[in-house]
């Protein structure tokens, strides 16, 4: 059970992270005025409610920290994207691009996580890496 779950996991990481992608090219959409941007506004629920079926997958599986740790820290970053957006401040609403940066290296760190996982090998620590090679 705990294989089909953690496959379920990366299939529904593999689709948020296509999506994530596809935001940055939305907001382009609509900031440049090739359409507009309820579409972008759309797709961002949607990252949203996949993150927290990402994170109740995790736990449910019990797919490990890493897992989820990303799975959790992208449902946080989504919902304060929103949160962002949503408080019609300039100064707090000019954050929208960069979280969503954050959004997108989470994503990449939980599909990392999950290919390690997948193959039945651990992540790598950098630390530990740069520690074998004497840096």
């Amino acid at each position: 059970m705990r294989t089909v779950i953690s496959r379920i996991h990366m299939v529904l990481g593999g689709i948020t992270m296509l999506l994530i992608v596809l935001q940055f090219f939305l907001a382009g959409v609509g900031i440049f005025g090739a359409g507009d941007i309820e579409m972008h506004r759309v797709i961002g629920y949607i990252i949203t409610l996949i993150a927290a079926a990402l994170l109740l997958l995790a736990l449910a599986g019990m797919l490990g920290r890493q897992r989820i740790l990303f799975s959790a820290l992208l449902l946080v970053l989504t919902i304060v994207q929103i949160a962002l957006i949503e408080s019609n401040e300039p100064w707090i609403e000019a954050f929208h691009p960069l979280n969503g940066l954050l959004i997108l290296g989470a994503g990449a760190q939980l599909m990392r996580h999950g290919r390690e996982a997948m193959r039945g090998g651990p992540v790598a620590d950098p630390s530990a890496v740069r520690a074998a090679h004497g840096e």
